[in-house]
């Protein structure tokens, strides 16, 4: 028995004889062990050619086409080194997926070389780290809270930028200067819109109501009178 080759061995004589008596079986063709061993032979031979084939540089194989292409000196450095690499010379083969199911697995995987990552411990505070295309949209005021979190977005404090429309409740409408320009608030018209409109002075003087009542007597005479309601109901009498 040939050392060779890795699938064979004591071990696995057995599990010949139980194929060839499936074959038997099934498909009523008498093989013996022995014809299937070099059957075996043969077709991990083919593998291996045509993997050395697609193994070397400048070869490359077409698996919808089946063809493979290759310059003429790398053929013949190929035939030099295994002879049934010919039976492959710009032909493929169709059956290589099966035979490396079979014989595949214990090819070693050759790794690539080793690829170090350098990691930098520096660090920066939070501040300078802020995107490029963030810094024109900063705020230049800085009464407007911006969120210190990096490549946040930026979020202002919508209380400080809300325009008041209306006086709060409770407050003084007497306090204001009569020098301040009047104060615009914005009022809905008849179709929707809102419109300017200016708030009138709260500080401007209204004019004294004139009393029903006469103050003073329209009689010289009763300017000594003591009593201070008789004269006026005799005007009106």
């Amino acid at each position: 028995m040939d050392p060779s080759f890795h699938w064979i061995s004591s071990s696995k004589l057995d599990l010949l004889k139980q194929v060839a008596s499936v074959i038997v079986a099934e498909l009523g063709l008498t093989f013996t062990w022995r014809e299937l061993y070099e059957r075996f032979r043969f077709f991990e031979h083919r593998y291996r050619a045509f993997k050395l084939v697609l193994d070397t540089d400048g070869v490359s194989w077409n698996f919808n086409t089946n063809l493979v292409f290759g310059a003429e000196p790398i053929w013949e450095n190929l035939i030099q080194m295994n002879k049934l690499t010919t039976a492959y010379y710009y032909v493929g083969d169709p059956e290589f997926a099966r035979l490396a199911q079979l014989f595949g697995p214990s090819s070693v995987k050759k790794e690539g070389g080793t690829q170090v990552v350098v990691i930098s411990d520096d660090t920066a505070p939070v501040g300078q780290q802020t995107a490029p295309h963030l810094r024109s949209r900063l705020p230049a005021s800085p009464t407007i809270q911006v969120s210190e979190s990096v490549y946040s977005p930026i979020t202002m404090d919508a209380t400080k930028l809300r325009r008041r429309l209306f006086d709060e409740e409770g407050q003084n409408v007497e306090d204001g200067s009569t020098n301040e320009a009047p104060k615009v608030f914005y009022v809905p018209n008849h179709e929707g819109d809102l419109v300017p409109r200016c708030a009138t002075n709260n500080n401007s003087k209204k004019p004294a109501k004139k009393s029903l009542l006469p103050s003073v007597s329209p009689h010289g005479s009763s300017c000594g009178s003591t009593s201070t309601a008789a004269w006026w109901r005799s005007a009106f009498k």
